[in-house]
């Protein structure tokens, strides 16, 4: 796979703090599609948000991607996280930074990492 310098700009980066991020941006990705990508969520709040990705661009800015009140954390009538994070159909995610430089980009490189092509394995 070729990889270009705007999908190669952001990692994800566990250790890095997304204290100080807001909300910035949606992006609808299948939660089942992200945990096959970038592995199992880190655990967050365990109240309204029940998981989350946090990334770095190659100038240090921390983008974080996460349910907002999606599971039974939060609402008993909602899905557990469990059968949430198992979940095929596109779910609409929050991104959250501290400004709203490369929210485009962080957005388009989610969307061209767990794009799947035709054929492959689910």
């Amino acid at each position: 796979m070729n990889t270009t310098k705007q999908e190669a700009a952001f990692k994800l980066n566990k250790e890095a703090g997304a204290d100080g991020t807001s909300l910035k941006g949606n992006v609808t990705i299948s939660p089942k599609r992200l945990t096959e990508v970038f592995g199992q969520p880190s655990d967050h709040d365990g109240y309204k948000v029940s998981g989350d990705y946090t990334f770095t661009s190659e100038s240090g800015d921390v983008f974080n991607l996460y349910d907002w009140k999606l599971t039974n954390l939060y609402d008993p009538d909602l899905i557990n996280p469990e059968d949430f994070w198992n979940q095929t159909s596109p779910i609409t995610f929050n991104i959250g930074a501290k400004s709203n430089a490369c929210i485009a980009e962080f957005k388009s490189f989610l969307e061209k990492a767990t794009k799947q092509t035709e054929g492959a394995p689910k």
